[in-house]
Parts: C-alpha cells; sequence; structure tokens
C-alpha cells in the first residue's frame, strides 16, 4: 500500500507565484525606464531568463515532471498557467516599457512643475 503525501503544502500557492513575478515586473520596468540602452538589455536578460524558465515549467508540468500527474490533480490548471506564464511576466512588461519609450510625445520633456513658461 503506497500513501500518497499531499504536495499542495510543498509549492507556492497561485497567489504567491504571482505575486512575485508582479514584483519581478516591476523592478525590471523601474530599471528599464532609466535608459534605452538599458531597457534593451533588460528585455534581453528577462526573455532569456523567463523563456527557460517557463520552459521548466512546461516540462515538469506536461512532459517529465516527478509529480506531474500529482500536481495536476491537486493544484489544478490555474497553478499550471501560473507556473509558465509568470516567468515571462517581466519581459512582457519590459516590452511594454519599450514600446511606451518609443510613441511620439507633443509635451516638452520633463516634469509639468519643471517646465518654465513661454518667454513672450
Amino acid at each position: 500500500m503506497t500513501i500518497l503525501a499531499e504536495i499542495s503544502d510543498k509549492m507556492p500557492p497561485t497567489a504567491a507565484i504571482i505575486a512575485v513575478a508582479l514584483i519581478a515586473a516591476a523592478l525590471c520596468s523601474g530599471i528599464a525606464l532609466t535608459n534605452r540602452i538599458v531597457a534593451w538589455s533588460m528585455l534581453g536578460v528577462t526573455l532569456l531568463v523567463g523563456c527557460l524558465l517557463a520552459y521548466v515549467a512546461f516540462d515538469e508540468a506536461f512532459v517529465s515532471g516527478p509529480l506531474r500527474d500529482d500536481v495536476w490533480r491537486e493544484l489544478g490548471w490555474p497553478w499550471v498557467l501560473a507556473y509558465i506564464i509568470g516567468p515571462v511576466l517581466p519581459a512582457v512588461c519590459v516590452a511594454g516599457v519599450l514600446l511606451l519609450r518609443r510613441r511620439p510625445t507633443t509635451e516638452a520633456p520633463g516634469f509639468p512643475i519643471d517646465r518654465q513658461p513661454a518667454a513672450r
């Protein structure tokens, strides 16, 4: 007789996976806001690391994970989806920063309080 231990107490909850991904995305996006070259470098790093982690998560969830069936039975598809999508979220946010920086602006650069009134 085999007794299986519950794996749900050994795995992080879905909310924790999403929270860590959002914190990492905010940190990476903040760094990407500093400079365009830094933003492109950050995009490369987040894509590389995020895709590798997402591949490992996909492999564990669908292909060869030792607890694959137990994960699906106890935690379900929301956990698996968060486990796969979470690592890619920082790259998506950095790409969003790059897209926003490319948008042309008609206003003068800087904050409104820093702008000098037009000379008349």
